[in-house]
């Protein structure tokens, strides 16, 4: 007796959702997704953006981080086959200063500034000496490239103020090492 409210509540959502299942089949307009409701189709600008990526003979210079200073590696780092030199060098710095690469959420290279784009959590998630030489290692490994003059760094797509400690708020200047020797071959 005490499973007679239940079949009664199954036969009525069976029933709900075979009449919902018959007016989508034979509604038309209930088979279309309305215009608002769809996934927006991606801009001509945006399929012919480049990518930039590399071959595996393209090399850069990492950052390298003792103390409070940041130098580009002596040796010369492949790339990986498709992988962009904006992600690399950004994941490099993140590497350098021993936190979670993961932290990294994209990186490209827009009219000469490198943006780096960053997870939420990273923000006031480091030690103010940490902040200063991971900003210092972007600055440095995106001045190996001479097309790009500045660094942003964003979360969530918009530029931030801070990562807890230093104002960033507009792109900042980059800084060129040549002491590890020059990636002038590798443009953005």
């Amino acid at each position: 007796m005490k499973r007679t409210p239940l079949l009664a509540v199954l036969m009525v959502a069976a029933l709900g959702f075979g009449g919902l299942a018959f007016y989508v089949s034979t509604t038309p307009q209930a088979q279309r997704v309305p215009n608002d409701l769809r996934k927006p189709e991606p801009t001509k600008a945006s399929r012919n953006r480049p990518q930039v990526t590399t071959s595996a003979s393209q090399v850069i210079h990492l950052p390298v981080v003792d103390g409070d200073k940041v130098t580009l590696s002596k040796e010369a780092t492949p790339l990986q086959p498709g992988e962009t030199v904006a992600r690399r060098l950004a994941v490099a710095a993140v590497a350098a200063n021993d936190q979670d690469q993961n932290l990294v959420l994209g990186a490209e290279i827009k009219s000469g500034t490198a943006i780096v784009s960053l997870r939420r959590s990273m923000i006031g998630g480091i030690g103010s000496m940490q902040e200063s030489t991971l900003i210092t290692a972007w600055q440095v490994a995106f001045g190996q490239l001479k097309d790009v003059q500045k660094v942003q760094i964003e979360v969530d797509g918009q530029p931030i103020e801070s990562l807890g400690h230093f104002e960033i708020d507009q792109p900042l200047s980059v800084v060129r090492d040549d002491s590890a020797g020059s990636s002038e071959s590798i443009k953005p």
